[in-house]
């Protein structure tokens, strides 16, 4: 399941527009319209009815947006806590010399 989509299917059900939606993730609102879809496809529902003026949200649409937005949240903090700890991995990292004079010459002295 794409990201993007979810997070784009968040924005729709906030916003109820996809105009809205397209120009707050930069993309067209042709582009919004197809990841929707795309979307409602792979899940078998619909997650918003659509006239030629509004869009709302289905029940499942609803069900299912409360559930994401918990996923959503989850995976952004897991993604932040990665690179905050590959941040700390990589200060760490830390130089061994053997003590030869070549090697000893190519780096600075530490101590």
């Amino acid at each position: 399941m794409n990201t993007e989509h979810l997070r784009l299917f968040t924005s729709l059900v906030n916003n109820l527009n996809f105009s809205v939606t397209a120009k707050e993730h930069h993309l067209s609102q042709s582009a919004v319209s197809q990841a929707i879809n795309s979307l409602e496809n792979e899940l078998d529902f619909k997650l918003f009815k659509r006239t030629n003026r509004t869009v709302t949200v289905t029940k499942a649409g609803h069900s299912f947006y409360h559930k994401i937005q918990t996923i959503l949240t989850a995976l952004d903090t897991a993604v932040e806590e990665g690179r905050t700890n590959y941040q700390t991995e990589i200060s760490n990292l830390n130089l061994a010399a053997t003590g030869t004079s070549f090697e000893q010459s190519l780096l600075p002295q530490i101590f």
